[in-house]
């Protein structure tokens, strides 16, 4: 589990500290800061296996595509004059470090390993036929234009965002991390249910989701999988029904639970949690998240504006939550 944390500079955080619980609450207003926590953790927990989630997703990149390739200035805080964020994470007793720059381009200010990786994934993407000088130019042509590039420790994985390309690149490190990042944003890839769903077949778990739902909703039988749907049973009913035809609050509803037994024993980050949800199932998502952290030692961080979800969250995990306004 993440012990300590450390975002200086990101987005709009100027500074903040925090030793994390096993359940982390955010809550506040629109433009507090609450998503920029969010994403500084799931940056700096992935950055040593390239940025990489358990779903395979590149954490960073994905973050840079939802906003606009060619506003990467935002990312660092406007007030500060050094250009930089910086991201730190004690896991496990280890530190995590992450140190970016904004630049406006020009190639001869970048540190020679950020040239170097940019020169290999040109030489990559079809032009390794020609000639060092004629790669070297194009590498120089690349990099003029906006920039955030950085590194991260350990493993020295430098990254580097090129606004005039639309391209994240990033050292190549074998792996993935333990964690998933779940934002509502409409452009948020990779939340697609059935495929969630799928996942957690593949790992064997999916007996024990759908007996919790069983317990938790009376009224639900059972949950399959078929080609192209999720088939929901319900007690009353004689035949089953495809889950999209249940509602966006029931489908959000099993999302979350997907996602919690997705990554036991890792991190699950949800930017906006309960989204669409009904109160009813308030409780079944607070007694699900505190199953996780209690039993599989998951570690959860949840934004909200819900009051009423906090409440239940900290009834039902106690001495396991903190609540950050």
């Amino acid at each position: 589990m993440i012990e300590r944390l450390l975002v200086d500079g990101y987005r709009a955080i100027d500074h903040f500290e925090y030793e994390p619980n096993m359940i982390n609450v955010f809550v506040g207003r629109n433009g507090t800061g609450k998503s920029s926590i969010l994403e500084a953790i799931a940056m700096v927990y992935t950055a040593p296996v390239g940025f990489s989630d358990r779903l395979d997703n590149n954490v960073l990149g994905e973050l840079i595509m939802v906003d606009r390739w060619w506003d990467l200035e935002y990312f660092v805080n406007l007030r500060r004059g050094d250009k930089r964020f910086r991201l730190k994470a004690v896991k496990g007793g280890a530190e995590i470090n992450v140190d970016a720059t904004y630049k406006e381009g020009g190639a001869a200010e970048v540190p020679e390993p950020i040239r170097d990786l940019v020169e290999e994934f040109l030489s990559e993407e079809g032009n390794d036929s020609l000639s060092p000088d004629e790669l070297r130019r194009l590498t120089s042509e690349a990099l003029k234009g906006p920039l955030l590039f950085g590194r991260a420790e350990p493993g020295d994985v430098h990254f580097v965002i090129i606004s005039n390309m639309l391209a994240t690149v990033t050292a190549k490190v074998p792996g993935s991390s333990d964690l998933i990042f779940c934002t509502h944003c409409p452009r948020w890839p990779f939340t697609d249910i059935k495929w969630l769903y799928d996942m957690l077949e593949e790992s064997g778990r999916a007996y024990r989701f759908v007996n919790y739902l069983r317990r938790h909703i009376p009224y639900f039988a059972d949950l399959r999988s078929g080609e192209e749907e999720l088939w929901v049973r319900l007690e009353n009913l004689e035949r089953p029904l495809p889950l999209s035809m249940m509602g966006d609050g029931m489908v959000e509803v099993i999302r979350q639970l997907v996602l919690v037994d997705l990554v036991p024993g890792g991190v699950l980050l949800v930017d906006g949690l309960p989204y669409n949800v009904h109160p009813a199932f308030y409780e079944v998502l607070a007694e699900r998240l505190f199953e996780a952290a209690l039993e599989e030692r998951t570690q959860i961080f949840v934004s909200t504006q819900d009051l009423e979800f906090v409440e239940k969250v900290l009834r039902t995990g106690g001495e396991l939550v903190n609540l950050v306004r």
